[in-house]
């Protein structure tokens, strides 16, 4: 039940390219396959396994996110990208992910889609919300600051971008966001509110599929094996900078929380908020014979038991 590298199983290095990793599973396909192998369950299981090692490699959408977050892709794959700790478990299956719907219902006119299609106005993304939520501040004289909302991911507002914005003017000009926003920061575009005046540009957060925002640190939930929490093991986990290797002492529990120092986001005094990462142990749903047989062994043979839910008064 140990978590073992995708890339591992397939015996292809990180950089491998579709047409290696496909010939590399066909190879493996017919080593392990049941029909050359009747009656072999451990053939059997390894070739469920290198075909989920395969259904991931060969799809670049689960690739992507893979590499990303490892053994965590499918958690922060999740459709409608709800937090960790949210109202959706975090360990939610990635259904209506896969699935490409086009929503129209997003532009207020056949105009504005044609624009996005040019790249006129959504650009690298975030110019629609910008108009959002549009405010205007009057000026002596016939100048007006006008301030709109602006959506960021925690990428973007951590290491700074580049927005295409459309202002209310209409015209569509290129911002830089500095490294280190805030929601709620105000970034200044000088001269591009109405008359004289200038636009500000209110960040906000998009939700993040895989960490939640707690001033300025980030929440995340991790789930690991029964074995993992009880003998304890080393997991990767994902960061806004990368993945890093978290040691998981023996014996923890659904619940425990452990910080990663410096990984959430930029304080305004300087420095970065903290990084929680959340335990939650998953008992398997379907288990082979041999893990089957082996926990009826230890159900036989352990001398643990939790505590009482209800003790008496």
């Amino acid at each position: 039940m140990e978590y073992r590298d995708y890339y591992e199983i397939l015996g292809v290095p990180k950089s491998a390219d579709e047409q290696q990793i496909k010939s590399t599973y066909r190879k493996l396909a017919r080593q392990f396959h049941p029909d050359l192998n009747p009656g072999d369950k451990q053939a059997e299981e390894k070739f469920k396994t290198i075909s989920e090692a395969y259904e991931v490699l060969s799809d670049p959408s689960k690739r992507s996110r893979y590499d990303q977050y490892g053994r965590y892709w499918q958690q922060a794959g999740r459709s409608g990208g709800t937090p960790a700790g949210g109202a959706a478990p975090a360990g939610a299956g990635v259904g209506g992910f896969e699935g490409f719907d086009f929503d129209f219902s997003r532009f207020g006119s056949f105009d504005e889609f044609i624009d996005s299609l040019m790249g006129n106005l959504r650009g690298s993304g975030g110019e629609r919300a910008a108009r959002a939520n549009v405010r205007t501040t009057q000026r002596p004289g016939r100048s007006e600051d006008v301030e709109m909302s602006l959506e960021l991911t925690l990428e973007e507002a951590l290491n700074g971008t580049k927005k295409r914005v459309r202002t209310a003017t209409g015209k569509v000009v290129e911002v830089n966001i500095p490294a280190g926003v805030h929601e709620g920061t105000k970034v200044r575009v000088a001269g591009e509110g109405s008359g004289r005046g200038d636009l500000f540009l209110v960040v906000k957060l998009k939700t993040h599929p895989f960490f939640a925002v707690d001033g300025d640190d980030l929440l995340c939930e991790v789930p690991l094996t029964p074995a993992e929490a009880a003998l304890g093991t080393k997991v990767e986990v994902p960061t806004l900078t990368g993945r890093v290797r978290v040691t998981i002492p023996a014996g923890t529990s659904t619940g425990r929380t452990l910080r990663l120092a410096g990984r959430g986001l930029p304080r305004r005094g300087g420095g970065r908020g903290d990084q929680l990462v959340k335990i939650r142990i998953e008992v398997p749903t379907a288990l082979s014979s041999e893990e089957r047989d082996l926990y009826e062994k230890l159900s036989r043979t352990e001398s643990f038991r939790p505590r009482a839910r209800f003790d008496s008064q």
